[in-house]
């Protein structure tokens, strides 16, 4: 299932397309409706987000969760959202939160 953004505004679908890009063209989502505006979130953590990136054990995984051991793929997903002015929070085992630099 490839990732949804049909639901994204503006600045949120950016910060998907350049996830998407890193990831390549045969990652999918798993399912798990990875990118969820803020406004959709009822968690703890990334309310105040640009974006809630959800997933829990799908490809987007040893991207974003430093659990997986795969850093080189973190950093590679890192510089991409920093060249547009974004990091990555990982808040939990199965989500994290893009947030604009400075914020």
């Amino acid at each position: 299932m490839a990732f949804c953004t049909d639901h994204l505004n503006g600045e949120q679908l950016k910060i998907a397309q350049i996830i998407i890009s890193v990831l390549g063209p045969k990652a999918n989502d798993n399912g798990n409706n990875s990118f969820v505006p803020p406004s959709e979130w009822s968690e703890k953590f990334g309310r105040g987000s640009s974006l809630v990136l959800v997933h829990d054990g799908g490809d987007l995984a040893p991207y974003v969760n430093y659990d997986y051991g795969q850093y080189p793929l973190c950093q590679e997903l890192d510089s991409a959202l920093e060249a547009a002015g974004y990091y990555i929070e990982q808040c939990t085992c199965w989500y994290a939160a893009v947030y604009p630099v400075g914020v």
